[in-house]
């Protein structure tokens, strides 16, 4: 995983689309975030962050029950 962070706000890619969603779950009332680019922040760090723990569990064990502490 290289270059995660920048990758949330560019201008390509699923950030746009991420950020569209998070605008339209905003105006239709199903959930209220004050700043949707900090909700796309957000969102966006805990699903790398996810992926970097995903990722280094599966280096350093490698046993039974690592996907499902990780579900």
């Amino acid at each position: 995983m290289t270059g995660g962070l920048p990758r949330i706000h560019a201008d390509f890619g699923l950030g746009p689309r991420a950020l569209r969603d998070i605008e339209k779950g905003n105006a239709s009332g199903r959930f209220q975030v004050d700043s949707p680019l900090v909700a796309l922040s957000a969102v966006g760090g805990s699903l790398l962050g996810l992926l970097q723990l995903k990722s280094s569990a599966k280096s350093e064990q490698s046993g039974p029950g690592t996907d499902e502490e990780m579900a």
